[in-house]
């Protein structure tokens, strides 16, 4: 029996070493492990929570919904024996209970690996290298179709409101799988990619993919291949250094899924890896590195021309920051853009969109880049063997004593000595100098050299005289007796001498950039200067007293801008960059005017495009010019030199509102006559923008609003606790539905009050520092301040400056200023105290939210700490914090479009920065709020107001209500037990339906629930009698607001 029992033994130690071989086999081929295998999940309960380990107590990464669709890239076994899927969505993973998703098909991950870091780094140095030397090999790539663009957004379906898939940069490979048309009328292509080691599928408009033909079938090479390395980073607010190591400098930060170009890699101190990085952000190009864990790395392979393009002529832009674009279309996306004066080749044409387009080649951060721009912005020449310049006479030195110079163009260089002469600074459009010499150089390039006053400072330097616009003024020495009447002035410059006499008398007070005064005279000072004698009012008081010419600059005698005395009918412009020509249809362009830009209208012809044109006349750079431009691109604004306007005009100008908003308009009107009302087309679906706009965490709530005004979507709310989740602090929660539709529907304010959410927010001539005194009045910068370089400066006059200087309404700058620090100005942002980051303050909380553990102030203080002269960083003093920011609102919003508060609050106009993204605030009561602070600057509400406001398509007839109950929706219970027993699954309160076993002589059962909500009520609970077989016993909570909630639980008890 021993024997027989030991060769049993042995022949069982047989088969179970043959199983377990069997089994390993089925994981092991040729000693490679096989992934798991991914499948489709989808989600089976009404809401499930998705979290960082396979445990109920990890923290809670994302939330699904019923029927939403997962993968499943793994599975794991908890301590407690629970099974665990490990799924993603959008880029995102974490563990969900597999009871909670019913598991599907396969599907594939993508098998190409990430190349190892040495292998990347090999690959970015040598990408630069590529692009210039052409491959005789003549292959070319297989994929479809490549990405055209940075951070193009992969979307799930084919329209501009769906979800995000990804992003992909430059040159990223893809499969076209189909072409079809999204609700915007446009092709979309529906595409499939590998990224980070997975397979994609999702849609991209065809303006940001280049389809390849057939390759291959020339004998002749016509491509060359090239590589490039691409990166997507990983994690929030990743900081751009400007060399290896955490102790370099910021340049910037990149947010999660941004695509970046990677240039190079070099390893620290430690070893790790830092990547040369490269990317444009606001159309500027930057460069930096990033450490490598927060960065995940693709090489991408394309083909490019062998031979580029030949230029056929060269080009010269005409007009400010003109946009090079990728496709010939005013909807394609912006690549680049150019100052005046740039010089391109053109290298084709084509028309698109009732345009002449041209494509041109040029050269930026020292890299050929190639685009479209529409012709209208470009000065051909024919002869490529001229230089841009060539052909510009110069002006008799003589001539240039009564010459005026206009600067072209941004970031111009003033030197010492023409072309390679040091740079003394850096000059901007607008800026107005006297001409003092001119010289012609060999190469037949014209070099002016100027003079003038800047803070004070007398200036003079050499410029190319591509970048000046000159014209000759008449200079006529008058005496105070003869001016006939006031006239406007505006000081340019700081902290500029007020004095009782011209010269040397007492000075009354220091005036800055911006502030107003009226020229009561002048006259000719004992330095050989012309003085004006000025009238102003400072901090309430009127004053009076004589400045130098060279800081103000003064409206012209006889200059009728607006029409005002002549009888003229006044207009403004409609559009931004509307040209003005100097004839109708096809005359040279003078300037480009944006949108409200005031004009008078002097005469009209008919053009021979068949359109209307106007001859107006208007004032700019100084001067009153006269022009063209064509009837569509001008509002009329007033018809008669009375100013008032007859009902029949009136009701012309709201015809394209929607009859539900005629009403209000009207009661505004019978008001305030001399307001404006404009309806901004937004072309939006009224559905789609409350989609996108009720995205859980887009727009936030008090968390001691009331219950109705915040979300119970499960990602905002917990239901099994009945509290509410905190965004951006826990003071903050998501909004409601129902209140962001109330704050999102203009109809709701259209008052009084409300409308001044919708007034532009340009500079205008009726703004003043008494409006800005009313803004500010009985808060903390009613007064002076005391700055960290010892001057005491007032509020009123640095809010006036800083929207002088950059084109925005100081009423506007004040009324945020307030928004964001409150009226006690209490805020450590600009208390220049804190810890660490003394003396730096920050009005405006640019960049200041919580994240990578720090506060929002702390990290509105780094930004502020940084270096960036543009916007006058780092903010190390009050004025340089208020000016700085004032300009980044000003360029990053206001003159984006979006320049109205309603329109920084709710971005539907801003396409350049995405539609439904930058967005200023998250706080859906600010623009409300901040418009009561900007009624309050008006002593006068009949001044000429312009109010914009947006009208959607397929609105409501009836207006958006405002939600007012109290009661907490809360149906759900915190706890459902049987005494004695345990239910299965474990208790979950999104879990509806629960299982229980008990013996044949259990006769009744006892139940246990607890609402979430106190206030809530239950029923069903307590002692039930039970039979045979399964017993259906419902447990039911009603919430304080009359929803029901029903939980079932099937207690089987076995036969005897």
């Amino acid at each position: 029996m021993r024997s027989t029992k030991g060769k049993i033994n042995k022949a069982y130690a047989f088969i179970l070493v043959h199983i377990f071989i069997s089994c390993i086999s089925l994981y092991l081929d040729i000693g490679n492990v096989y992934a798991y295998s991914y499948s489709e999940g989808i989600v089976i309960c009404s809401s499930g929570k998705v979290r960082s380990d396979a445990s109920a107590q990890s923290s809670v990464v994302f939330c699904v919904s019923k029927d939403e669709k997962i993968t499943i890239t793994d599975e794991k076994k908890a301590k407690d024996g629970t099974l665990w899927y490990q799924v993603e969505l959008n880029g995102l993973k974490g563990y969900i209970r597999s009871d909670l998703v019913k598991k599907g098909a396969a599907v594939s991950t993508g098998t190409e690996q990430t190349k190892k870091t040495e292998e990347v780094k090999n690959e970015a140095t040598a990408a630069t290298d590529q692009q210039t030397q052409a491959s005789q090999s003549g292959t070319s790539q297989n994929t479809d179709a490549v990405i055209k663009g940075t951070n193009v957004i992969i979307r799930t379906e084919a329209k501009r409101t769906s979800d995000v898939r990804c992003t992909l940069g430059t040159g990223h490979a893809v499969k076209v799988e189909a072409k079809v048309t999204g609700e915007d009328g446009k092709t979309w292509y529906e595409i499939s990619f590998s990224k980070n080691e997975y397979f994609y599928k999702g849609f991209v408009r065809e303006d940001f993919l280049s389809v390849n033909g057939t390759a291959g079938s020339s004998s002749k090479p016509t491509t060359q291949t090239v590589r490039t390395a691409t990166g997507t980073i990983k994690g929030s607010h990743i900081n751009v250094r400007k060399s290896v190591g955490t102790e370099s400098e910021v340049v910037s930060t990149v947010e999660n899924n941004f695509v970046v170009t990677i240039d190079g890699a070099t390893p620290d101190q430690s070893g790790k890896n830092w990547y040369l990085v490269s990317y444009t952000s606001d159309g500027t190009t930057l460069k930096g590195y990033i450490r490598e864990d927060f960065i995940d790395v693709q090489v991408q392979t394309s083909e490019v021309p062998l031979n580029p393009a030949k230029a056929v002529e060269t080009g010269t832009i005409k007009g400010e920051g003109v946009r090079i674009r990728t496709t010939p279309s005013l909807t394609s996306n912006v690549s680049w853009t150019l100052p005046s004066g740039s010089s391109v080749q053109v290298i084709g044409y084509e028309d698109s969109e009732e345009r002449k387009w041209c494509k041109v080649a040029f050269t930026a951060n020292n890299e050929p880049m190639t685009g479209y721009i529409c012709a209208d912005f470009m000065e051909i020449k024919k002869d490529e063997t001229k230089s841009p310049q060539e052909g510009n006479q110069a002006k008799d030195q003589s001539s240039l004593t009564n010459t005026v110079a206009t600067v072209k163009g941004k970031n111009i260089n003033l030197r010492k000595e023409p072309v390679s002469g040091e740079v003394i600074l850096v000059l901007n459009e607008g800026q107005v100098a006297a001409v003092a010499e001119e010289r012609k150089l060999e190469d037949g390039t014209v070099w002016y050299q100027i003079k003038f006053s800047l803070n004070g400072e007398e200036k003079e330097g050499y410029v190319k005289s591509d970048y000046l616009e000159l014209q000759e003024i008449k200079t006529e020495k008058m005496s105070v007796a003869a001016v006939d009447k006031n006239r406007s002035g505006a000081i340019q410059g700081i902290n500029i001498n007020v004095r009782k006499e011209p010269v040397t008398g007492e000075i009354v007070c220091n005036l800055s950039t911006g502030h107003t005064v009226t020229v009561t005279g002048d006259q000719t000072g004992s330095d050989g200067k012309k003085w004006y004698a000025v009238a102003f009012i400072l901090n309430s008081e009127p004053k009076e007293g004589f400045i130098n010419a060279d800081y103000l600059t003064v409206e012209e005698m006889t200059a009728s801008v607006n029409g005002a005395d002549d009888g003229y009918m006044k207009g403004s412009i409609k559009g931004e960059a509307v040209r003005v020509r100097e004839s109708a249809v096809n005359g040279t362009v003078m300037v480009q005017l944006s949108i409200d830009y005031p004009v008078a209208i002097i005469g009209e012809t008919a053009g021979s495009d068949g359109y209307k044109w106007y001859q107006i006349s208007f004032y700019y750079g100084g001067l009153t010019k006269t022009g063209y431009v064509r009837s569509d691109f001008v509002t009329i604004t007033q018809t008669s030199s009375d100013g008032k306007v007859s009902e029949a005009e009136f009701e012309q100008t709201i015809a394209s509102f929607p009859e539900s908003y005629k009403a209000s308009l009207r009661d505004l009107h019978a008001k305030y006559m001399n307001w404006k009302f404009e309806a901004v087309d937004t072309g939006l679906d009224w559905n789609d923008v409350v989609a996108a706009e009720t995205a859980v965490g887009k727009n936030l709530i008090a968390s001691n609003s009331i219950a109705s005004w915040k979300s119970t979507d499960v990602r905002a709310y917990d239901y099994n606790t009945g509290t509410w989740y905190g965004f951006d602090g826990k003071s903050w929660v998501a909004a409601s539905p129902e209140i962001i539709k109330f704050y999102l529907d203009p109809r709701n304010f259209l008052d009084d009050s409300g409308i001044f959410q919708f007034e532009t927010l340009d500079a205008r001539e009726y703004h003043n520092e008494a409006g800005v005194s009313g803004v500010l009045n009985s808060t903390f910068m009613s007064d002076t301040y005391l700055d960290t370089d010892g001057a005491t400066r007032s509020y009123a006059t640095t809010f006036v400056e800083a929207g002088a200087a950059n084109g925005i309404s100081p009423y506007h700058l004040a009324a945020r200023c307030l928004q964001e620090q409150g009226t006690l100005g209490l805020s450590a942002s600009i208390s220049g105290t804190v810890n660490g980051a003394q003396n730096l303050f920050n009005y405006f909380n640019i960049g200041a939210f919580a994240a990578n553990g720090n506060s929002a102030v702390m990290n509105g203080l780094i930004y502020a700490a940084g270096t960036d002269e543009n916007y006058l960083r780092p903010w190390n003093s009050r004025y340089r914090s208020i000016m700085g920011s004032a300009k980044y609102v000003s360029e990053r919003y206001v003159k984006k479009g979006q320049n109205t508060l309603y329109f920084q609050k709710f971005n539907v106009v801003n396409s350049e920065n995405g539609i439904y993204t930058h967005q200023y605030m998250s706080n859906i009561q600010a623009a409300s709020a901040e418009a009561a602070r900007m009624k309050r600057a008006y002593s006068d509400l009949n001044a000429p107001l312009v109010f914009k406001i947006p009208v959607y398509k397929n609105m409501p007839d009836i207006k958006c209500q405002k939600p007012d109950s109290e009661t907490e929706p809360n149906s759900y219970l915190s706890s459902l037990s049987v005494e004695g027993y345990t239910i299965a699954p474990k208790f979950y309160g999104d879990i509806e339906q629960y299982y229980l076993e008990v013996e044949p002589h259990v006769n009744e059962v006892t139940i246990n629930a607890t609402p979430a909500t106190a206030s809530a009520s239950v029923w069903g609970t307590g002692t039930t009698s039970i039979h045979n077989g399964p017993n259906i016993i419902t447990i039911s909570c009603k919430a304080p607001n009359g929803e029901i909630r029903n939980y079932t639980l099937i207690v089987f008890r076995k036969e005897s």
